[in-house]
């Protein structure tokens, strides 16, 4: 027969992840927040179902429902970074993303000729300033997968300078990326396939002017109530309820 857990364990479950401060977490039951401290550890499906006692069919749900609910809370409380490239006739250039999860805006967009620590780097710091310095964005969970530029020495060292907290999936971790996914999509669709660059600075101009000009300020967003990202953060800033 299992042990119950004692509300203890919960509340160091919700303090390694953030989920005791103000804002954060709102809504997430003890044993959500004890699989999401488990996940942000970089633990499998099949680690977190052998420590909760579950089946992996059922984290499998309980990491669904706690997406959901991370996305619906307020801003910056997680976000998700990724990478992609985008080919010219001058070479490729790697895009790195950083966003949140809160209204799906844009926070970072750097490019490089190099998909490596530095860009990942400039990302966080972009992000960061985007959103006024370290004191809002302390604790945020930051989501990648488990590359070798996320885990490399000076990456880890700035996300602890600056109060992230990492989170990285693994083979079996199913802690959703589809956001990421369908912002690359949504910049397939609208962007790189109706362009051919000639230079790696004319993909720079335009991939910037439409993430910062158009896909934060104008495109309506279904995640975000069919507001765009920027107009979304501003009413649930006002009215937490509504977000």
């Amino acid at each position: 027969m299992p042990v119950r857990r004692s509300s203890a364990r919960f509340r160091r479950a919700r303090s390694a992840v953030g989920l005791d401060w103000p804002g954060r977490g709102e809504g997430l039951s003890d044993r959500e927040s004890e699989i999401l401290a488990l996940i942000t550890q970089g633990k499998s499906n099949a680690e977190v179902a052998a420590q909760t006692y579950l089946s992996p069919n059922t984290v499998k749900s309980y990491i669904r429902t706690i997406y959901r609910k991370i996305e619906v809370g307020s801003r910056t409380q997680a976000v998700l970074w990724d990478v992609t490239e985008i080919g010219t006739d001058a070479g490729k250039l790697y895009l790195a993303t950083v966003l949140d999860l809160c209204g799906r805006r844009l926070l970072a967009c750097p490019l490089s000729d190099h998909p490596d620590a530095a860009l990942t780097s400039d990302a966080i710091k972009m992000a960061v300033a985007e959103r006024g310095g370290r004191a809002p964005i302390d604790g945020v969970i930051f989501h990648s997968d488990r590359g070798s530029t996320y885990t490399a020495a000076h990456f880890t060292a700035l996300c602890r300078q600056v109060g992230i907290r990492q989170s990285m999936g693994r083979v079996g971790s199913c802690f959703d990326n589809a956001a990421s996914e369908a912002f690359f999509s949504t910049l397939e669709h609208e962007v790189l396939s109706r362009h051919r660059f000639a230079t790696k600075a004319q993909a720079r101009a335009v991939v910037t002017a439409w993430c910062h000009d158009f896909y934060n300020l104008r495109r309506r967003h279904s995640s975000a109530g069919l507001l765009p990202p920027v107009e979304y953060e501003k009413i649930a800033a006002i009215q937490p309820g509504a977000a």
